[in-house]
């Protein structure tokens, strides 16, 4: 089974695919429509599984694909290019995403929204099944890049992962919305 049949079985049939104009990483984004909710579109990479990553703290090795998930109304393209470049931009830095972890704040994700940060996260809204691949070598797991807001990544920075988590379970906020207003 190939990866992305892996993620076919637990998200249904590829939609539509978008490919970085790089051939030193070829890799691509591709789009699931109404997952992991009616009315929802999840992208995941593609080929970012061809780079091993370090496990912080230990001599193993694991690789990745990215998880993104927003409602329909958010253009697709952009989110796809976003996607891309994040993952350029993780590839350059050769650096392991844990979960916890916060990169930003920036620019917005996407032009027009408020969301200029991430937060990597287990993929808690997919089935569990999803989110580890373990038919290659290393193991492939599937992150989840949630949009945050400016004062949530510093309020992570400052607080610490699970501080924020505990916010996110109290507050229950649509993390789908790329222009939801912050927790904090």
């Amino acid at each position: 089974m190939s990866i992305a049949d892996h993620l076919e079985t637990y998200l249904g049939t590829i939609d539509w695919g978008w490919r970085l104009n790089d051939r030193t990483h070829p890799i691509q984004a591709v789009r699931f429509n109404n997952q992991p909710f009616e009315g929802a579109i999840t992208y995941s990479t593609l080929g970012m599984s061809d780079f091993a990553f370090a496990l912080p703290g230990t001599s193993k090795q694991v690789s990745m694909e990215l998880l993104f998930t927003a409602w329909k109304n958010f253009p697709s393209d952009e989110i796809a290019s976003f996607l891309l470049s994040f993952c350029e931009f993780i590839l350059s830095k050769g650096c392991f995403l844990s979960p916890g972890d916060v990169i930003g704040p920036s620019q917005p994700i996407i032009d027009n929204v408020a969301a200029n940060a991430v937060f990597i996260s287990h993929p808690m809204i997919f089935c569990d099944e999803l989110a580890i691949f373990k038919e290659t070598s290393p193991w492939t797991i599937f992150p989840w890049v949630i949009p945050i807001m400016e004062q949530e990544a510093y309020f992570v920075k400052s607080n610490g992962w699970s501080e924020f988590a505990d916010l996110l379970e109290y507050n229950n906020p649509d993390l789908l919305d790329l222009n939801r207003p912050s927790i904090i």
